[in-house]
């Protein structure tokens, strides 16, 4: 299978400078809407107060006696350097007596109140302007007009313009700088997940990408990844040695087989020897066989993880079964089986494979007891959400650096060689508590051996009746489909 390595992408192309830009732009844009409605308020408040000031002015102005009327708007006038107050006097025919405005702006109503108009300004020099104006009469029935130029709204408008400008700019500049930074560090540390990848891609499963002190999102995705690869990594060597035990623990029978074929030809001289090499032939297959469906039986409950298949059960009904099923052999091999229990717990599982595993551990024990032994089996409570199931023996035990071996395929301790088996029934045994979230454990009976399986019961809140509870399926001559050995 060809590799395709993909070139990695520039700085300025990664999501996270991209991110970073648009949040930036997103950033300007709120400011944008913010200035200006902060602009719209101020000057909506600005050209309130203005408005108010000349109504207020224009009342105060036009109770004055003429001299006093007239001495004011001249002093008015010359204050006003910044050309931004009107304050102006007409006749009643429109002439202008005093002020800084030529004429009485058109459509504008005289009755105190203020109004936006465009004014003459006739001094300090001719001028149209925009303005906030108030006309009132008088007691001489005159025409006063005081106003206020709109240049100070239009300059806060253009201050408002100018400090989005000049904040956006170096708001942007160090928003892109920043995305920039992090783009960086999100490219480095990418390039060493990538680096890493290309080499496990290659072959290389003992590669792992550097965790950060950080536990960030990248950080907590890279210990992930990182457990993934361990996992793949146990995985790929379980099957490696798997198929190097399988060609071992095959080649084993076929070599016999084949030994015996051959001398069956060689020196066969008549219809009995022919029978018995055929016989010892078809054992030698069986053997093969047995091995082959003990490993296909194990695939089968870890990739289908057939939980649907699950239903509420009595398990001391399968564990009486099971006894029941092995008591023959037990009384075969002159050993004691025992079962004791005092109740009656529900767990949900599958009763055929539950039936397998719990036969596989009977047939373990009585298999290595010695004549005159005693296998027991029980089943108490552990707790409200726990039954412990023990199945005990008189054999050699297991030593307490191969418990953590004893569920590996083909495994086999040295001193156990003359015991049949090909070492899957403990990996069989596995399978289907891992399936059932059963937890085995190992102890010693001084002598023998004590196989711990804690179940979990159904939940207490869970209803169940005589028709949802029901007993084991599986009927005492059935065997279970390996005989399984202790390593």
């Amino acid at each position: 299978m060809d590799i395709v390595l993909i070139a990695p992408a520039s700085m300025f192309a990664s999501f996270t400078f991209r991110w970073t830009l648009a949040v930036c732009f997103v950033l300007l844009f709120q400011s944008v809407v913010v200035s200006g409605i902060f602009w719209w308020n101020t000057s909506h408040y600005a050209a309130s107060m203005i408005e108010l000031s000349v109504v207020e002015e224009c009342g105060d102005l036009k109770s004055l006696p003429l001299a006093s009327l007239l001495r004011t708007i001249a002093v008015r006038g010359d204050q006003d350097l910044h050309r931004k107050r009107y304050v102006a006097l007409f006749d009643p025919d429109g002439t202008v007596i005093a002020g800084n405005l030529a004429r009485i702006p058109a459509g504008l109503p005289v009755d105190g109140a203020a109004h936006q108009s465009l004014v003459d300004r006739s001094k300090p020099v001719a001028a149209l302007d925009t303005g906030i104006v108030s006309a009132c009469h008088d007691v001489a029935g005159r025409t006063l007009l005081v106003g206020r130029d709109l240049d100070e709204l239009d300059d806060l408008g253009s201050l408002v313009i100018r400090a989005i400008g000049l904040a956006a700019i170096p708001a942007a500049f160090i928003a892109m700088l920043g995305g920039a930074l992090l783009a960086a560090q999100s490219q480095r540390r990418l390039g060493q997940a990538e680096r890493i990848t290309r080499q496990v891609m290659a072959g290389n499963l003992s590669e792992r990408i550097p965790v950060s002190a950080s536990r960030d999102t990248f950080g907590r995705l890279v210990s992930n990844v990182n457990m993934m690869l361990d996992r793949i990594e146990t995985l790929v060597a379980e099957v490696r040695g798997v198929g190097d035990d399988i060609a071992h623990q095959l080649k084993t029978p076929l070599t016999r087989l084949r030994a015996g074929l051959e001398r069956a030809i060689l020196h066969s001289v008549g219809h009995d020897d022919l029978l018995v090499a055929s016989e010892q032939a078809i054992r030698e297959i069986d053997e093969a066989q047995e091995i082959i469906a003990a490993l296909l039986r194990i695939r089968e409950i870890e990739v289908s993880a057939r939980t649907s298949h699950f239903r509420p059960l009595h398990v001391a009904r399968v564990v009486r079964d099971a006894v029941e099923l092995y008591a023959a052999k037990a009384e075969e091999s002159r050993v004691m089986l025992s079962f004791e229990t005092d109740i009656d717990p529900v767990i949900p599982c599958d009763a055929d494979l539950l039936m397998e595993a719990i036969a596989n551990l009977i047939d373990n024990a009585i298999k290595f007891s010695p004549a005159g032994g005693t296998v027991s089996v029980s089943l108490r409570q552990d707790g409200p959400r726990f039954a412990l199931l023990r199945v005990a023996d008189q054999g050699p035990g297991v030593p307490p650096g191969e418990r953590s071996e004893v569920f590996h395929r083909f495994y086999r301790s040295a001193r156990d060689n003359r015991v049949p088996g090909v070492g899957l029934g403990l990996s069989l045994v596995a399978a289907i508590a891992t399936l059932h979230g059963i937890v085995v454990n190992f102890d010693d009976a001084a002598p023998g051996c004590i196989v711990i399986a804690r179940l979990p019961l159904c939940f207490a809140d869970r209803r169940l009746d005589e028709a949802s509870v029901g007993a084991h399926p599986v009927i005492a001559s059935r065997r279970p489909r390996l005989q399984a050995g202790r390593p």
